[in-house]
């Protein structure tokens, strides 16, 4: 396809990850593949879709780095996508994205819905990196599925639909 892409993630320099980052807002790589290193503290505007290949582990930051790490796209009342591939490996944090999917009004996929009970409700705690600004409840997605369907909804004005 010879897409232009650049990557972020540990093993690389902070000199190469500055010029990933470059290459990224510039739009001469306008696909960034990263791993958590760039889920915080890194501020990229006019992301259009997040894909989160493998969703955070319950002790690597659970939900709420699943929340920083869509928060990169649809900010400040653009549109924006987040999709997440979701396996069996993924189960521990399954009822609390069933969850953030529910309170944020969001279609629970058929495999979350088993997750969902009345009544429930999800407390998120103060967006520790936001910007002046910033409204932390722009740019949330949704999770997506292996089973090929696209089940990530648009951002509008912090409102969502289709």
């Amino acid at each position: 396809m010879n897409l232009p892409c650049s990557s972020m993630h540990s093993d690389r320099t902070q000199k190469e990850r500055e010029a990933a980052m470059r290459a990224f807002r510039s739009g001469t790589a306008p696909i960034l593949i990263a791993t958590g290193v760039s889920a915080r503290g890194i501020d990229v505007r006019n992301v259009l879709h997040v894909i989160n290949y493998d969703l955070p582990a319950m002790d690597h930051g659970g939900i709420e780095e699943y929340i920083h790490r869509i928060g990169r796209t649809g900010r400040i009342g653009h549109r924006g996508l987040a999709s997440s591939l979701f396996t069996d490996e993924d189960e521990p944090i399954a009822s609390f994205l069933a969850r953030t999917l529910l309170e944020t009004g969001q279609e629970i996929p058929e495999f979350l819905q088993h997750h969902v009970s009345e009544g429930q409700e999800l407390k998120f705690e103060a967006d520790s990196d936001s910007e002046p600004g910033d409204n932390a409840d722009d740019g949330w997605g949704t999770g997506g599925d292996t089973q090929g369907t696209n089940d990530a909804q648009d951002a509008n004005d912090g409102g969502w639909g289709n």
